[in-house]
């Protein structure tokens, strides 16, 4: 929340300066940094959901992956040796992940 305030003011003053050059989305989905925190956004937002119904419904099963796999692409898109490479680190999180799961017949967690 700190960071937000401090940082929402600068945010929200870049924003309406790149707006006012052009009104064109396309650099949120193109840049790798934006889609990197636009991808989190999303599956931030349904998070609460995921926490909601996190032993009655079978779709959360496939949050976790998704999401890894997700993340994956903007890093792919990165420069550098790093980047690239934790991109296929989440992405081999998100196979394995996917693949307990089906090893499992795509069962709920029991509770404890």
């Amino acid at each position: 929340m700190i960071l937000g305030v401090v940082l929402g003011n600068i945010a929200e003053l870049n924003l309406a300066r790149a707006f006012a050059i052009t009104s064109d989305l396309t650099p949120f989905v193109t840049r790798p940094w934006s889609l990197l925190f636009f991808i989190l956004a999303i599956f931030s937002a349904f998070f609460p959901v995921y926490q909601r119904d996190r032993l009655t419904k079978r779709w959360i099963l496939g949050y976790s992956p998704c999401m890894a796999m997700a993340v994956s692409v903007p890093m792919f898109l990165m420069g550098g040796l790093v980047r690239p490479f934790l991109g296929f680190v989440l992405l081999g999180v998100g196979g394995y992940l996917i693949w307990r799961r089906a090893k499992d017949r795509w069962q709920l967690p029991k509770p404890l």
